[in-house]
């Protein structure tokens, strides 16, 4: 949508960055003034935005001359999604994702940059590529990815990870050891088809509400770069895995935190700059920048990946 559209939009306080963003805005709150009864019940136009956009984010939009197609052909998925179109497992998935509420009205760019290059151009993998809600992976990113397989804190579970992030990952692990602090991968690259389970575990076991604000939607998520980690503290000899007992920990972080551009990564989601970034803070999740000047750079200037880009564009 162009700068200065109006939106309208329920109270959800994400939607607040719509006004930061150049869009007018304003609210519509269920109990006073809905849109209308019936068929264009607000959130009515929300599932059916939301089934859309994920699905645009998947394949990073499209041409501009094929939107009204694309927007008649997903009217009509949403209005028989109650029929067995697909098998029975794929539309589950399909009715669970169409209610949580991230791109709804306007939020999503149709035909949106995918995966931006700053400065820093050749094959992938661009250390300083910027994945968040409003530029989703391109396509084929991870083909040239040089992936290795590594151990997690679970039994018999591995990841994948992008090589000199590994090998970075190795740096700072041995580095906090020696501080006395033992660090593990909870998880690392993702593809889109494991974010989509990821998605719904949260939703499951933390309620909707917390899905939206902590895990990406599929083809956003910075794990499908290779370069993220979701990084477990063991204390007193068990692994913190649970998102909860690691917000207990914060003068634990706070010492992992200090050491991260020493070894090329920055601490990726900031307190205080959840409006820009779109996600709550995660303590546990870094992100490898491909130097330590750049890493420590954007560590001083307190700035998240976003605002970084912008300056350095």
């Amino acid at each position: 949508m162009l700068e200065g559209s109006t939106i309208h939009s329920d109270g959800w306080k994400a939607y607040d960055g719509l006004i930061l963003n150049g869009y007018d805005h304003y609210r519509v709150f269920h109990s006073e003034n809905e849109f209308a009864r019936g068929k264009c019940h607000v959130n009515g136009i929300e599932n059916v935005q939301t089934l859309f956009a994920w699905s645009f984010a998947k394949f990073n939009g499209c041409d501009s001359d094929k939107f009204v197609i694309h927007l008649m052909e997903y009217e009509w998925r949403y209005n028989h999604r109650n029929k067995d179109l697909y098998k029975k497992e794929k539309m589950k998935k399909l009715k669970a994702f169409s209610t949580i509420l991230i791109f709804a009205f306007g939020f999503f760019v149709v035909g949106c940059e995918s995966t931006k290059n700053y400065g820093y151009k050749g094959k992938h993998p661009d250390y300083l590529v910027l994945v968040n809600k409003m530029h989703p992976i391109s396509v084929d990113y991870a083909k040239s990815l040089d992936l290795v397989t590594v151990d997690t804190v679970y039994d018999d579970e591995t990841a994948e990870i992008e090589k000199a992030t590994y090998e970075a990952y190795l740096s700072l692990q041995s580095a906090l050891e020696k501080q006395g602090i033992e660090i593990g991968i909870d998880s690392a690259y993702r593809s889109v088809e494991y974010q989509e389970r990821i998605m719904l575990d949260f939703t499951e076991k933390y309620g909707e509400e917390y899905a939206r604000n902590t895990v990406a939607v599929p083809g956003t998520s910075e794990h499908h770069t290779g370069l993220a980690i979701d990084i477990v503290p063991k204390v007193n000899g068990e692994w913190k895995w649970e998102n909860e007992d690691m917000m207990q920990l914060p003068e634990l972080f706070s010492r992992i935190h200090k050491e991260l551009p020493k070894h090329g990564f920055i601490l990726r989601l900031l307190k205080g700059k959840e409006k820009i970034t779109g996600y709550s803070y995660e303590p546990w999740h870094i992100r490898y920048v491909g130097s330590v000047e750049v890493a420590q750079e954007i560590t001083d200037s307190g700035l998240v990946l976003e605002e970084y880009l912008e300056e350095f564009k």
